[in-house]
């Protein structure tokens, strides 16, 4: 069993679900999130966020590869897959390896850092071309 702290498993089941509300009631009232593709601490941002994924995959899912916290700070290692539906990923299915760094403050999230090798998505649209 993963020592996964509840405010990260919310945020990844939301996004799962592509459900914007639940999405964002995981962050706390201040927030700043993190990923290759930018940086937003506004709902405003973090709708957009959801938008264009919709936009672009389905069949999104998760496994929690590892994970510990303590206090308020959470590491997950995981592996999230979609398939693509646009931009040229139509109908291809795509997993990939990521890592967030996770700062919480009254159960929420505060801080959620996501990173993954954006190489894993060109070499796969390479590999499905």
């Amino acid at each position: 069993m993963h020592d996964i702290d509840p405010a990260a498993t919310a945020l990844l089941d939301a996004w799962k679900a592509m459900d914007e509300d639940g999405y964002l009631a995981a962050f706390a009232d201040t927030f700043r999130t993190i990923d290759p593709y930018g940086e937003t601490t506004t709902p405003d941002g973090v709708k957009e966020h959801i938008q264009i994924i919709r936009q672009n995959w389905k069949d999104l899912d998760y496994v929690v590869d590892d994970a510990f916290s303590a206090d308020d700070r959470a590491v997950i290692a995981y592996t999230i897959s979609m398939t693509g539906t646009a931009g040229g990923w139509e109908g291809k299915r795509v997993s990939l390896p990521c890592m967030a760094m996770v700062r919480t403050e009254g159960g929420k999230i505060a801080e959620w850092r996501e990173q993954f090798d954006t190489g894993v998505l060109v070499r796969a649209r390479k590999k499905a071309a």
